[in-house]
């Protein structure tokens, strides 16, 4: 339960403020926690379009790191 109201509560925030990298990392992390590595990636591919389209950027090398330990790019 504490897992998936976190989950919600940092959804909510990413609707509010799509461009905020470090609630995609939080959001990350309690997936990779939980051994959900294909929504760590999806995360993550969504912050990674999110950067891209709107500001023309790449996430941090901290977020990368993330992604690639939970499997890909």
């Amino acid at each position: 339960g504490e897992h998936q109201a976190a989950v919600r509560t940092l959804e909510h925030a990413l609707e509010a403020e799509p461009l905020a990298e470090n609630l995609y990392r939080k959001l990350m992390q309690i997936h990779a926690n939980q051994g959900s590595h294909a929504e760590v990636l999806r995360v993550y591919r969504r912050c990674r379009k999110m950067l891209s389209v709107l500001l023309s950027v790449k996430p941090s090398a901290e977020t990368e790191a993330l992604a690639r330990q939970c499997g890909s790019n």
